[in-house]
């Protein structure tokens, strides 16, 4: 169920005609996690994306953290591309979540990759 929401919001942002790049996070990549409880994604926007601008309802509901929550299940984490906020959410991303450390039997402080989607 988690894959298809994936796929739908991922075509969804290519319907819109955001030439965005999406990074995937959460249990939902963990090889180790049988049954991914979320996922976490980063919305990698156009490095001249005006966040303040109003935007079109369709990307509000793409790029809203509540809307997407809503719809799609998910958090979503907007920013644009090449910003400190983009490295400062995958530096976050690429950590374990510390509640896995123990059922896991993963040292505190291990790293971990992210999954690019190619849109």
């Amino acid at each position: 169920m988690l894959f298809a929401k994936l796929v739908e919001y991922v075509n969804d942002v290519k319907s819109a005609g955001i030439h965005a790049r999406i990074i995937v996070d959460g249990s939902f990549i963990m090889g180790a996690v049988d049954e991914p409880e979320d996922i976490d994604v980063i919305l990698v926007l156009p490095e001249d994306w005006d966040m303040a601008s109003e935007i079109r309802p369709f990307e509000y509901n793409l790029i809203a953290r509540k809307r997407t929550r809503r719809r799609y299940g998910f958090d979503v984490f907007a920013v644009r591309a090449r910003s400190p906020e983009e490295q400062a959410m995958i530096a976050f991303f690429q950590q374990v979540n510390v509640k896995w450390n123990e059922p896991l039997g993963l040292p505190a402080g291990l790293g971990k990759g992210i999954v690019r989607v190619a849109l």
